[in-house]
């Protein structure tokens, strides 16, 4: 039989354990920071196209890549056909078109590796973004898709705090 001293050893360990475990979870957590972008309009049209922008709240370094995750609400997808552009502070558009068959599309993530897309990611060290959202259709005619929500997320890290960037917070 165990003494209560060797059983409280045992707890004290297993508490260590977890919390360890914890904090080895938040710190891979903290590798990416993400927000819900404001969008200027949640129904585009091709002749009414939104703009967003979104605040991550600090500057970034160590980018790895950006994602740009698009959910439409259900009756309003990405029909078959229709294409969805981004633009932002950088100088390329994004398109992906949904030729995916007679499937229509509630959701969709542009992902900008930065070893293919550098200007995306050098767009968001300040950890700030603004750009537009356009529908149209592969034929040319018309095109519409409701967003309910756009979130961004950065794979990078806060940049730490120093005496330049301080007094900014």
């Amino acid at each position: 039989m165990r003494s209560p001293d060797q059983l409280a050893t045992r707890m004290w360990i297993l508490v260590i354990l977890v919390v360890g475990c914890f904090l080895v979870a938040t710190t891979v957590d903290a590798d990416s920071l993400s927000e819900r972008a404001h969008l200027s309009r949640h129904v585009l049209l091709t002749d009414a196209p939104g703009r967003y922008e979104a605040d991550l709240g600090t500057n970034i370094t160590n980018i790895s890549g950006v994602d740009y995750e698009f959910v439409f609400v259900g009756n309003d997808p990405l029909d078959p056909g229709e294409c969805l552009s981004l633009t932002g502070g950088f100088p390329e558009v994004a398109v992906f078109c949904n030729f995916l068959g007679p499937v229509s599309l509630t959701s969709h993530t542009f992902a900008f590796p930065c070893s293919e897309a550098p200007t995306v990611c050098d767009a968001w060290l300040d950890g700030f973004e603004r750009g537009k959202i356009i529908v149209s259709a592969g034929d040319g005619g018309p095109a519409s898709v409701r967003i309910e929500t756009l979130r961004i997320t950065v794979h990078g890290e806060r940049e730490p705090l120093n005496a330049d960037n301080q007094s900014e917070q």
